[in-house]
Parts: C-alpha cells; sequence; structure tokens
C-alpha cells in the first residue's frame, strides 16, 4: 500500500459513505502501518462496495452545534460537547473517539456535556464554522453540524466531519 502521502500518524480510517459512527471501532485510529493495513482489511470485508477514507486522526474538542434556520439566517441553538478519554476522564469504558459499539452498547458508555458557557473561544469559533458550513450547504430548517478540533490547544484548528438535516 503506497503511504507516501499519508500524514503523520495517528491516523483514521473510515468508511466513506456510513453515518451514526457505523464502521468505526477501536481498530479505526491506526498509529503504524500494520495497524492501517488491518483497519483497511476489516473495513472493506464489512463495507466491501464502499471505499475507504484514511485522514489524519483530529485529537481535540468534539462538538455537535445544533442549528435552526434556513442558510445565512441559521442561528445555534446549543452544543453539545463529546466526553472522550482526553477530557481528563479516567474512565476505561470510555474511549477518544465516537464508535457504533459506544453509540449502541451499554458497556461502553458516551458522555456529553450541554455547554452553557459561549465565552469559550473554541465553542465561540466552532459556532462561526458550524453557520458558515450550514450556509455553504443551503442547509434549512433545523439540523446539526459536528466539528472536532485538530489538537487540544487553544489555536486548535476546527474541522466539520458532518452536517445532519433532521
Amino acid at each position: 500500500m503506497p503511504t507516501a502521502s499519508l500524514p503523520k500518524y495517528p491516523l483514521f480510517a473510515k468508511p466513506v459513505a456510513e453515518g451514526s459512527s457505523k464502521g468505526i471501532d477501536t481498530f479505526n485510529k491506526v498509529n503504524n502501518g500494520a495497524e492501517l493495513e488491518l483497519a483497511i482489511q476489516k473495513l472493506r470485508t464489512t463495507f466491501p462496495d464502499q471505499d475507504i477514507l484514511v485522514k489524519r486522526f483530529l485529537a481535540g474538542r468534539e462538538l455537535t452545534v445544533s442549528i435552526l434556520g434556513t442558510g445565512v439566517d441559521g442561528r445555534v441553538i446549543g452544543i453539545r460537547e463529546h466526553l472522550f478519554k482526553r477530557n481528563g476522564l479516567d474512565d476505561d469504558d470510555l474511549e477518544d473517539f465516537a464508535s457504533w459499539r459506544g453509540k449502541l452498547s451499554n458497556e461502553c458508555r458516551l458522555r456529553y456535556n450541554d455547554v452553557h458557557d459561549m465565552d469559550d473561544p473554541q465553542l465561540q469559533t466552532a459556532s462561526r464554522v458550524a453557520l458558515d458550513a450550514w450556509a455553504a450547504l443551503g442547509c434549512r430548517d433545523a439540523g446539526r453540524v459536528d466539528i472536532r478540533f485538530d489538537t487540544e490547544e487553544a489555536d486548535a484548528v476546527p474541522n466539520v466531519l458532518e452536517a445532519s438535516l433532521g
């Protein structure tokens, strides 16, 4: 497998056309070439008709930004932060990203925090990016935009993971 153009590890491999964390489990985050090959093999077996997306693992905060309104008239009505191991939670049941198993199983719980402190600069940045994505995609009525920052640093860059349109 050619790897010359891959970003530095850790990487994240996932099916290109799934949602709700389908196809996402602990093997998707990879730290070397052998783990990457194994992840791709597992994904191709489970999703034989799909391409596999390999991208840099985003290690920062993950937020779900809820939006009401159409296009440029959309407004943020709430933000929910996903709490992972990196948030300082010392719980072996937690992962450092949302998986299919974590969403559907009681054995690996996902934790959330509904955010109320909108003075946080990262929340303000995530809101702006989510609203820009909402408008650019021509979204209507109500939905959400999922954002994940690339690092845990104060100057982390927000990345749009997906938009869900109700």
